[in-house]
């Protein structure tokens, strides 16, 4: 990611740093990437798992008592009102 902006702020050449800031460019050049790994490290594999487990649990529950099953399958998707 941050060799991706080096070539766009390459690219963009000396004038749009002194446009935004030395200073600028620099604490988003690394502060900004970092906060971007982050994001894609922790948030987006902690809504992946969120997503799954659900299901995993359904296909867990319904061989074993499909009442449950049912319950659950139908009052899951309550789940982000609530």
């Amino acid at each position: 990611m941050r060799n991706t902006l080096l070539e766009k702020l390459s690219k963009l050449g000396p004038a749009y740093s002194e446009q935004k800031g030395h200073g600028a460019t620099l604490n988003t050049y690394n502060n900004g990437v970092e906060a971007l790994h982050q994001y894609y490290a922790n948030y987006i594999p902690s809504v992946a798992y969120s997503a799954l487990i659900p299901f995993a649990i359904l296909v867990v529950i319904f061989p074993t008592d499909y009442k449950a099953g049912l319950i659950f399958l139908l009052t899951a998707p309550l789940i982000p009102f609530l």
